[in-house]
């Protein structure tokens, strides 16, 4: 036997020897843990009394967790804010825009009401290109069409659309999910890339 294995053997002797005598001194589960405490306290009279412990409270869920770190999180509330505000306004602006005002006598169309006139479709020939104004807010464009009523229609279909673009995401991502994890992770491989 050469001189560094009967080294390495030595060591490994000496370590087995330290780890015996590690596990002798630490003492055992049962006698690190407390005795049981009684959950009977005793009255002024001396007669024992049972306490009722405060019922445990359930960690918060991954939701509830993010939920609350988006309400402590100021900029991200100011922001959740405009877009709901945006969102509203796309939902029910149009409706009460249109009730906004009365009659319109046009000199082409006769009597208009203002269900028609603030429709983003409506065009008033006599009235290009108009600055804001009671009846027009923002004005008209150079068809006569209501600028406002437009702006709004606008917003609608650019929430809508952003809309359906995230739902038909998450429903591919959760397929090709589901078929990653039952087929391994060779069909994202082999998915048929775009050409670029």
């Amino acid at each position: 036997m050469d001189m560094d294995t009967r080294d390495n053997m030595e060591a490994s002797k000496e370590r087995e020897e330290q780890v015996a005598q590690h596990l002798e001194e630490t003492p055992s589960v049962e006698a690190v843990t407390p005795p049981p405490v009684d959950l009977l306290e005793v009255e002024g009279d001396g007669t024992p009394e049972k306490t009722t412990l405060p019922p445990l409270q359930k960690p918060p869920t991954p939701l509830q967790d993010s939920l609350r770190h988006l309400r402590r999180d100021r900029r991200a509330m100011i922001c959740l804010g405009i877009i709901v505000f945006f969102v509203l306004l796309a939902i029910v602006g149009p409706p009460i825009y249109q009730h906004v005002g009365g009659d319109y006598n046009s000199p082409i169309n006769g009597r208009v009401p203002s269900t028609v006139y603030h429709s983003f479709s409506h065009q008033e020939l006599n009235r290009l290109d108009e600055g804001p104004s009671a009846q027009y807010w923002l004005g008209t464009d150079r068809i006569g069409q209501d600028l406002f009523a437009r702006v709004l229609q606008g917003l609608l279909i650019s929430i809508l659309v952003a809309v359906l673009v995230e739902v038909v995401n998450v429903l591919l991502g959760l397929i090709v999910g589901v078929l990653a994890g039952y087929y391994g992770a060779g069909l994202i491989f082999s998915w048929p890339a775009l050409p670029t």
